[in-house]
């Protein structure tokens, strides 16, 4: 990959340009972009998923200030390097390769910066105080036409995460086996289990304004610790946490799926990673963002097929998420 743009160096604030051609980890440029967005930078690449191809978290901008909702942070032109009004999407933070970054434009205030950290705590804790920063009314419901934008959004944004989502399935191809039996049976003696939660489609709380349609992400499990949700790039199955303790920064992640499916059926759905469903295990730990993204393998089924969909929530009806240091 050329172009990796390793000197840059990016500041949480910053409002950054972002490539009409980005670039892959596995070589060459993807298909060209019409109308890249503008994104402001959430998380630097201190704690990136890989030095080689550095990457940078970061919430989407767009103009569209009617379409605000209540995890939208709405900026006027005097309040930005901009200088037009705009909403900063918290809602669709995703990763993106700091290598498709292309201009900085400026960096907000240290007053809106700080709005932007606790609109990211208010989507996991409630107690929140966000009275003061300015946004759009929450979502409550699915018939709210803002979450057509949002899913016109989420489409739109596509190629930030995709070349991070390659990085991912790279080096996951890569690597070599990353424990032995041995070694697992002696992490376990380590374990902390953070508790299990039986998946029950979309009747775990979802915070306001990101409401999801159902040909999209699927949440399967949330506790007092933790959120996951899983979600599909092509035909790479991935699963998203979000760390709603602190104190999880640094740690890493294994995955047991219990599925209500024999484990020979499984296998018929999903060719999945490492040892299978049994135990998936992060490869880096929760970054400073309180986010991780684990690959847990390859599918044919389709999250906007209502039968596949009935399937992925039968194979994931009762999963279990364990925390260990390093």
């Amino acid at each position: 990959m050329n172009g990796k743009n390793e000197n840059i160096v990016v500041e949480i604030g910053e409002i950054w340009a972002t490539k009409s051609s980005p670039l892959s980890p596995n070589g060459g440029q993807l298909p060209e972009v019409q109308n890249p967005v503008h994104v402001v930078i959430l998380l630097d690449d201190k704690d990136a998923y890989n030095k080689s191809y550095p990457d940078v978290r970061i919430a989407p901008i767009s103009n569209k200030v009617d379409q605000a909702s209540d995890m939208d942070l709405m900026l006027s032109a005097e309040e930005n390097p901009l200088e037009k009004d705009i909403i900063i999407e918290i809602w669709n933070s995703q990763p993106m390769l700091k290598a498709n970054l292309s201009q900085l434009y400026g960096k907000l205030s240290d007053k809106l910066i700080n709005q932007l950290g606790r609109l990211q705590l208010k989507l996991l804790e409630t107690e929140i105080d966000i009275s003061d920063i300015k946004t759009g009314a929450p979502v409550v419901d699915e018939s709210d036409p803002r979450l057509d934008f949002q899913e016109r959004e989420i489409e739109k944004t596509l190629y930030l995460r995709g070349p991070f989502n390659e990085l991912v399935e790279k080096l996951e191809l890569d690597s070599q086996p990353l424990l032995t039996l041995e070694q697992i049976q002696e992490m376990h003696k380590r374990l902390v289990a953070i508790g299990d939660c039986i998946y029950t489609a979309f009747t775990l709380p979802t915070p306001a304004g990101m409401l999801s349609k159902t040909d999209k992400k699927r949440q399967i499990y949330e506790n007092e610790a933790v959120k996951a949700e899983i979600y599909k790039e092509g035909n790479s199955l991935f699963l998203e946490l979000v760390a709603k303790a602190e104190e999880l920064t640094g740690k890493f992640v294994s995955v047991t799926v219990s599925s209500a499916i024999e484990t020979e059926d499984l296998e018929k759905f999903i060719e999945w990673e490492q040892n299978g469903p049994e135990e998936i295990i992060s490869h880096k730990p929760i970054d400073e963002g309180r986010w991780l993204v684990i690959k847990l393998g390859k599918t044919e089924l389709r999250f906007d097929n209502p039968h596949d969909r009935n399937v992925i929530d039968q194979i994931f009806k009762d999963i279990r998420l364990e925390i260990f240091d390093d």
